[in-house]
């Protein structure tokens, strides 16, 4: 009896740095059935993105030509360039994610007429504050690209209002499929002993005789980073304001902010730091490969951003049942529903930070209620698994509506 023949997916993503686009990439590359799939993946070169899929199993070619700002003369070679790769491959689905090469991917996609060609938009540009010019050339960038590609996800679903207020494509043409994570068995605070988190701590140069507050982003304007820094300068002025008590009366152990990852804002943030008199009261981490399983040792998670599509660092955080105060863009209020699962403030506000965050400094018993739900509603409504059910069944679709058109 003849097998069926594996589906063959290209998935191409800009950058191969670890941000949320590509840890989608590599849910998608390293989850999906290998019996029903052969999957490759683009990207540009230098990232641990490629290092990570290698050692799954998964083949990588990355283009010196891919790079994230828009550089007319590189963008059409490597527009050229996907079309050599696709011509020589050809895939029966070519998968774009971030905003750059979710144009380019589908143009060369095009001019090569591949069956099936989707964008996932991990946040629109459209949301940003941007000039009446730029938003007109990404609206027109994103118009172009839907009109060119046969289907588009959205990873939230505020994103796919978005994209129809905006006209960028048709309700039959876009749908939102959440992203997800696995979920390990034992990454329940209950399971974790005290001793193992103080040695991480130490491990990390961190100190344990304080509250840890944390964040995980790349280095990016968009991930609103100096609100996280001006928020804990204000946390600690509050803790020296009331002598840093909780409800219940005792002493409050003071706080240390803790960023992983990194980006080119990162010079900026450093003398932001001296500025704000938080020398002390800072450590940058650095990129890590376990970033999210890193949040287990932390008190109190914050996303800053004020622009978002659906966060993976979210979603892990709270996996590991780390309480959360994070901004209202994007998805994120999709997970944290009203406050129910975290607290919610509005973008660009630093004080609205420190309150939420210094509201759950002083009420322990309400921060761990809201990790211990937080861990709950990923486990039953954003699980990888779901996710890549969501995805391969809409990949089929399209292909069997291909051979059909």
């Amino acid at each position: 009896m003849a097998t069926l023949a594996k589906i063959k997916l290209l998935i191409i993503v800009t950058l191969s740095e670890m941000g949320g686009a590509q840890k989608y990439v590599y849910s998608l590359a390293t989850g999906l059935p290998k019996d029903q799939f052969e999957v490759k993946v683009i990207c540009a070169p230098g990232g641990p993105l490629i290092s990570e899929l290698t050692k799954a199993g998964i083949e990588v070619t990355s283009l010196q030509t891919l790079v994230r700002e828009i550089n007319p003369k590189q963008d059409w070679q490597a527009i050229q360039d996907l079309k050599a790769l696709i011509h020589q491959w050809q895939p029966d689905i070519v998968h774009v994610n971030s905003t750059k090469v979710g144009l380019l991917g589908r143009v060369a996609a095009w001019f090569c007429k591949v069956p099936v060609s989707l964008y996932t938009a991990h946040g629109f540009v459209l949301s940003e504050p941007l000039s009446k010019s730029t938003k007109t050339l990404y609206w027109l960038g994103e118009k172009l690209g839907a009109w060119l590609g046969t289907y588009t996800i959205a990873v939230s679903e505020v994103d796919r209002q978005l994209a129809l207020r905006y006209k960028l494509t048709t309700p039959s043409r876009i749908i939102t499929i959440h992203n997800g994570i696995e979920l390990e068995p034992d990454t329940s605070r209950d399971t974790a002993r005290y001793e193992e988190t103080t040695a991480l701590k130490a491990e990390l140069n961190l100190p344990t005789d304080k509250l840890l507050i944390g964040t995980i982003a790349n280095f990016y304007p968009t991930k609103g980073l100096s609100f996280f820094l001006k928020a804990g300068a204000l946390i600690k002025q509050a803790q020296s304001a009331d002598g840093g008590r909780t409800r219940s009366g005792p002493p409050q152990p003071k706080v240390h902010l803790v960023l992983i990852g990194d980006g080119e804002e990162r010079p900026q943030l450093l003398e932001l730091v001296k500025e704000l008199g938080l020398s002390e009261d800072v450590t940058f981490l650095g990129r890590r490969p376990n970033a999210g399983q890193l949040t287990s040792i932390f008190d109190l998670f914050i996303i800053s951003s004020i622009k978002e599509g659906l966060p993976f660092a979210l979603l892990e955080a709270m996996a590991q049942e780390c309480a959360v105060v994070a901004t209202r863009v994007g998805g994120i209020p999709e997970v944290l529903g009203n406050n129910e699962f975290g607290l919610l403030v509005e973008p660009g506000d630093a004080s609205a930070l420190a309150d939420a965050a210094v509201r759950l400094l002083q009420n322990p018993a309400l921060a761990r209620q809201l990790g211990k739900k937080a861990r709950s509603r990923i486990l039953t409504a954003f699980s990888s698994e779901e996710m890549l059910n969501q995805t391969s069944a809409i990949y089929s679709r399209l292909l069997s509506e291909s051979k059909t058109a």
